[in-house]
């Protein structure tokens, strides 16, 4: 969205913002709702994909480390160490 540069604020949600370049657009009949909806629900869309992936990180990054804590905990065993 070229109008987008426009926008008073840089982190614009495009959601009725004071300022909001393409929001003005939409009231002014340059492009339809539809198109901004779609945006907005791409935009949402790609949030979650983000965040899940994330999630998906801290649980394989949790899990190495659990495994390495009971690789530790083995060794002072089979060490002879409390």
């Amino acid at each position: 969205m070229l109008a987008a540069h426009n926008c008073r604020f840089k982190d614009c949600t495009h959601r009725e913002e004071p300022g909001c370049a393409v929001f003005q657009i939409v009231k002014d009949g340059l492009i339809s709702e539809e198109r901004l909806d779609s945006y907005q629900r791409l935009t949402e869309e790609l949030i979650f994909e983000s965040k899940k992936s994330e999630i998906g990180l801290k649980r394989l990054e949790k899990e190495k480390y659990r495994k390495r804590s009971v690789d530790i905990k083995e060794y002072k065993k089979f060490m002879g160490k409390p």
